[in-house]
C-alpha cells in the first residue's frame, strides 16, 4: 500500500502516441487529474471520481493535439 500521496512522472517521455501517468493514493480519497497547456488551458481531465487506497495508471493518447509541452495536475 502506498505511503503518500504521489503522482509520478509519466512514460514514456517524450512520448509519441501515448503515455501513461501513475498515481498513487494512501487513503481513499476524491482525484481530479487535470491536463494543461503551456497558456494554462485546460486541455482534458484524465482521472475524477472517488479512488479506494492504491495505485493508479492512467493512459493518455493526444488525439487531435499539437506536438509540444503539457501539464497535468492533481488535486
Amino acid at each position: 500500500a502506498p505511503n503518500d500521496y504521489r503522482v509520478q512522472q509519466n512514460y514514456p517521455n517524450p512520448f509519441n502516441q501515448e503515455t501513461t501517468i501513475v498515481f498513487s493514493l494512501p487513503d481513499p480519497g476524491q482525484v481530479t487529474l487535470r491536463l494543461f497547456d503551456l497558456h494554462g488551458r485546460e486541455i482534458n481531465t484524465l482521472a475524477s471520481g472517488f479512488y479506494q487506497q492504491g495505485v493508479y495508471r492512467c493512459i493518455w493518447q493526444p488525439l487531435n493535439l499539437a506536438s509540444g509541452v503539457y501539464f497535468y495536475v492533481a488535486t
